[in-house]
């Protein structure tokens, strides 16, 4: 998935003081009963109840989240905006599984941001067969991608180490997952 400078434009409108990072989060779900997939994210103790499950790409067998605006759905993901702090230390948590039998995945994240660099974009993929998943991050010429495997196209990848159960159904990773804040407004932000 990339980031499309020109959506984000006309769909987030940031005030003074304020980040965003959007959240572009997908689960590979090729079933014809999508409708049990248990999957949405928190940050800390942030739930968002503002969030919809749905199919973004042209591949119907990603089920994204997307925010939603009243009766409008985001058609780039999730933008979470919030006030800039000198770091952003967040819990990132994403649940994923069928309506009575999920689990969830824990990762610390830190995004630095300042006035001119106030976006971050952070992709995740999720195999609901395979439970192989990746983030993927990008801007200001660099990419970075953490995994639990090793797919074929993206030969960077930072693996992430076993993680720690917490329960039968949490697994808390010790990677810090850091999104690459840049500016909209310059013009080489992207690879």
């Amino acid at each position: 998935m990339i980031f499309e400078k020109e959506k984000f434009k006309q769909e987030v409108h940031l005030k003074e003081g304020e980040y965003c990072i959007l959240f572009d989060f997908a689960c590979y779900f090729p079933y014809s009963n999508p409708e049990i997939l248990q999957f949405n994210f928190s940050l800390g103790i942030k739930e968002f109840n503002d969030l919809k499950i749905n199919a973004r790409y042209p591949n119907k067998n990603l089920r994204t989240i997307s925010k939603k605006y009243g009766k409008k759905v985001s058609k780039i993901g999730y933008p979470y905006i919030d006030k800039i702090l000198e770091i952003n230390y967040m819990l990132l948590k994403i649940d994923i599984g069928i309506k009575e039998d999920h689990f969830s995945l824990v990762f610390p994240m830190i995004v630095e941001f300042t006035k001119e660099k106030n976006i971050a974009y952070l992709n995740f993929i999720f195999n609901f067969d395979t439970q192989e998943f990746y983030f993927e991050t990008y801007g200001d010429g660099k990419r970075i991608t953490w995994g639990n495997y090793e797919p074929n196209y993206t030969p960077d990848i930072r693996i992430f180490s076993k993680p720690v159960k917490s329960g039968y159904t949490t697994l808390i990773y010790e990677e810090i997952i850091t999104p690459i804040p840049f500016s909209l407004y310059k013009e080489d932000f992207l690879i």
